[in-house]
């Protein structure tokens, strides 16, 4: 009964870990999207000052994504230790 749960437990972390790298992966790609996006709106005037709000917002979130993949969850440093 006991090894059941730990396996239980084992298979819910690996796919918290998992689901944590896929939202790491998925919030790099927004970033540089939205830092793409502004810049095209900046450089050729369609909308200047959206384009730049669009510039720093994407520079933040590459800064938060980048701070929380360097700094994970203790489970996920557990799982990637350990595969």
């Amino acid at each position: 009964m006991i090894i059941l749960i730990v396996e239980i437990l084992e298979e819910i972390s690996y796919n918290l870990a998992l689901l944590w790298n896929i939202i790491i992966l998925i919030g790099n790609f927004a970033s540089i999207f939205s830092i793409a996006l502004g810049f095209i709106f900046w450089a050729t005037g369609y909308d200047s000052r959206s384009g730049k709000k669009m510039i720093v917002g994407g520079i933040i979130l590459f800064l938060a994504i980048t701070y929380l993949s360097n700094n994970p969850p203790i489970i996920v440093q557990m799982i990637n230790e350990n595969p």
